[in-house]
């Protein structure tokens, strides 16, 4: 990834504001290919002196090490659902084919679930 900061030193705190540029790498959720992005993401933080607040981002000193905030600013705009592209058609629930790459002649009508429930006898 690549973060660029301004930082502005205030007192008692830190502010980082700018943007991280980041390349995220993983398997489409529906058809499972290898898909590729990159991904800009405004990037906001205050950073308080020696430990001050417990449940944020601190620094100690002159030193700022933005590295844990930047991570977990990545961490959690990674997307719920990593498509290929928003339109991709997944893989054939019978043979597994990709459906981007053309049909499979396969028969997916939908099944009723409780039919098996109709041959019951009480």
């Amino acid at each position: 990834a690549t973060v660029k900061l301004n930082v502005l030193f205030l007192n008692p705190h830190v502010e980082a504001e700018g943007e991280i540029v980041c390349k995220i790498v993983g398997c489409c959720d529906r058809c499972l290919a290898e898909t590729e992005k990159t991904e800009v993401l405004p990037f906001h933080q205050i950073f308080f002196k020696d430990n001050a607040e417990e449940d944020g981002y601190c620094y100690f000193g002159s030193k700022l090490d933005a590295t844990k905030a930047v991570c977990d600013e990545i961490a959690l705009s990674l997307p719920t659902l990593f498509l290929c592209k928003p339109d991709c058609k997944g893989l054939c629930p019978v043979c597994g084919k990709d459906l981007n790459k053309g049909e499979c002649g396969c028969s997916r009508e939908k099944q009723n679930v409780f039919s098996a429930l109709k041959n019951l006898k009480f």
